[in-house]
């Protein structure tokens, strides 16, 4: 089924008892079921196909490069769809993009996206040395990597997995930073000695993929 540009459908991954180690991850607009009695029936085949993922995805095209791409370094042969892999990590990569359509479908891209995709937290300062810290974001084309921030002092950044859908070259990141009249910086200072700024959250709330709790 075809909506706009997108074609509904599966991605999957089949294994054979006869391919020892070895999977099939491609797409299909039937049922991975449908698809694995297909391939079986050809006579080069040593063995029956076995469906051991499916996803339904709005979009089997982006999905199937995503996956691709994913398992590029495991492909056993340049442009065959078999790859060495196991049936944890396909369902790993496929999660992912589930969620990732997920999000899409809802609005929720750019910033929600990258928190989703957020791998790490890195710390340039002790962040229990802090009362608050700012929670910013920025744009960047590629995974981002350590910020330039020009908006006070960072004190902190999220890191990036490497993974992104096909066609998604802009990423926000997140950063954490104060300015030199927070409580911090200058504990005399009339703005934020006893209330917070808005965007203020507490640091040791901050991980991976997880918001700051806020304190504004």
């Amino acid at each position: 089924m075809t909506v706009g540009t997108a074609q509904i459908g599966f991605v999957y991954a089949l294994s054979n008892r006869g391919m020892p180690g070895l999977l099939k991850v491609g797409k299909t607009e039937r049922t991975a079921a449908e698809r694995a009695f297909e391939l079986s029936a050809c006579t080069g085949v040593p063995a029956p196909f076995e469906v051991v993922v499916e996803v339904s995805v709005p979009d089997i095209h982006r999905a199937e490069r995503y996956l691709h791409r994913e398992l590029s370094a495991v492909r056993f042969t340049k442009g065959r769809e078999f790859f060495r892999t196991s049936t944890y990590e396909v369902s790993q990569l496929m999660a992912r993009m589930t969620k990732f359509f997920e999000l899409e479908a809802e609005g929720q891209v750019g910033q929600e996206i990258s928190l989703h995709n957020e791998s790490g937290i890195v710390w340039l300062d002790e962040p229990s040395e802090y009362p608050y810290v700012r929670e910013g974001w920025r744009s960047c084309i590629g995974i981002p990597k350590r910020p330039r921030w020009n908006v006070g002092r960072i004190v902190g950044y999220a890191t990036q997995g490497n993974w992104r859908m096909p066609g998604q070259k802009a990423f926000d990141q997140r950063v954490f930073f104060v300015k030199p009249y927070d409580r911090s910086e200058d504990p005399c200072s009339d703005y934020y000695r006893t209330e917070n700024p808005t965007e203020a959250v507490y640091p040791l709330s901050i991980s991976a993929g997880v918001r700051g709790q806020r304190l504004g």
